[in-house]
């Protein structure tokens, strides 16, 4: 492993550290020798897990306002003209009955101007309010059984 990663990025780009499992932890020193790795590792077919770069990472906002049958297309279109570049849009629902709120996660791409997005007060001529997402206060925990 070590000597083909070598032939990918210089060796001292990168450590491992490996489990009594037998997995192994890439650790590496940059993002360019990092990309370089995960583009390796995906043209070999390698199986690995990797952590979304936080640069790369989308900025979450909750949209508060708008009827849940809203179109997220026109949601959506009326951002991009007021400026923010949007990835994705998704109806927030309750965890027990699944019923849509009137409230929606939008996640943005990164960039400098993100928090401009909480100065917006109307969307399709709905009185609005953006914040941030709420922390969970909770230890996380399965529930599979």
């Amino acid at each position: 492993m070590v000597k083909k990663l070598s032939s990918v990025i210089p060796s001292e780009q990168f450590n491992y550290k490996s489990f009594r499992d037998g997995q192994v932890k890439l650790l590496v020193k940059s993002i360019d020798s990092y990309r370089k790795i995960v583009k390796y590792l995906d043209a070999n077919k390698i199986s690995f897990h990797t952590y979304q770069i936080k640069s790369e990472r989308a900025y979450r906002v909750v949209l508060k306002g708008l009827h849940f049958s809203t179109p997220l297309s026109d949601i959506k279109a009326e951002l991009l003209l007021l400026g923010h570049q949007v990835r994705s849009i998704v109806n927030v629902r309750s965890q027990v009955t699944k019923q849509p709120h009137p409230m929606f996660f939008v996640d943005q791409d990164p960039g400098p101007d993100n928090k401009k997005i909480y100065d917006i007060r109307h969307i399709n001529h709905a009185v609005v309010k953006i914040e941030p997402p709420r922390q969970k206060n909770y230890i996380p925990q399965c529930h599979r059984c």
